[in-house]
């Protein structure tokens, strides 16, 4: 939380040295720390929702897990082309 209030600072800092690569290095930084704490929280976001879907399958545990979701026409495999095509095999 402090190193959100000192970003200002630290802005008008590079501003009076009168060096942009002060500010460019300022804006580096607290991207990376940005970028960190975003895949941290996605991260446990991850978990918690993991978690609570296998609670809620202990909860009901009859019903059968989703099915997961069906591929995009033409994505999925399929049976080789017939002789003399150009279709490509998968």
């Amino acid at each position: 939380r402090n190193d959100v209030r000192q970003i200002a600072v630290q802005a008008q800092a590079g501003v009076k040295n009168g060096s942009p690569d002060d500010l460019h290095n300022l804006i580096d930084s607290k991207r990376e720390w940005f970028d960190s704490g975003v895949m941290e929280a996605s991260s446990e976001l991850a978990a918690v929702e993991s978690w609570l879907g296998m609670a809620r399958q202990r909860q009901n545990p009859s019903q059968p897990p989703p099915a997961p979701p069906s591929p995009a026409p033409g994505t999925e495999d399929s049976a080789p082309a017939a002789p003399g095509s150009d279709a490509p095999v998968r």
